[in-house]
């Protein structure tokens, strides 16, 4: 079994990385026809089951991207992501506040049962001081890891909401 933890650093990226045996599959929002968690097929669970059975961490790729939406424009997303058996796993949303800077983090997911990952979720954490990242989601899931492309003389803590998709 091959786990890839990078993708491209903004949506929509044409971008390939052969990264741990695999080879992602384009990102694009338009062509990947997320599916929610929630209502996810049974082939999906059961794969995510069988993938993870045993598992209560997976490496993920956790990142802040300013929107270009007019809707939400001003506001701060994030996402996360894990890619097992072909599939790429999503969490992303918004968070609260306005002022988180940007960063990108290799982190480990702490979950106790793969029902943990779907649904959508309230998240709370802190992105330094120094390189650190600490992440709660609502339903007992953590995030811990180190910021990739910076160091934060202060910590910042944030606030936000999530949903699970995944991509096929």
């Amino acid at each position: 079994m091959s786990i890839s933890f990078d993708a491209p650093s903004t949506l929509g990226s044409q971008k390939h990385e052969e990264i741990h045996e695999s080879k992602f599959e384009d990102f694009s929002v338009e062509k990947a026809s997320p599916i929610d968690m929630n209502n996810a097929s049974e082939e999906n669970i059961k794969l995510l089951e069988k993938a993870l059975a045993g598992k209560q961490s997976v490496e993920i790729t956790f990142e802040s991207l300013e929107s270009t939406d007019a809707e939400t424009q001003g506001t701060t997303r994030f996402r996360f992501w894990f890619t097992m058996c072909g599939r790429r796993f999503v969490f992303s949303g918004c968070f609260r506040q306005q002022c988180i800077p940007f960063f990108r983090c290799n982190a480990t997911l702490w979950f106790g049962t793969v029902a943990q990952l779907r649904g959508c979720h309230c998240i709370a954490g802190i992105v330094g001081p120094g390189r650190g990242v600490y992440i709660d989601i609502s339903n007992g899931v953590t995030i811990t890891g180190t910021t990739v492309n910076r160091a934060f003389c202060r910590g910042h803590p944030f606030t936000g909401r999530g949903c699970w998709t995944v991509s096929c």
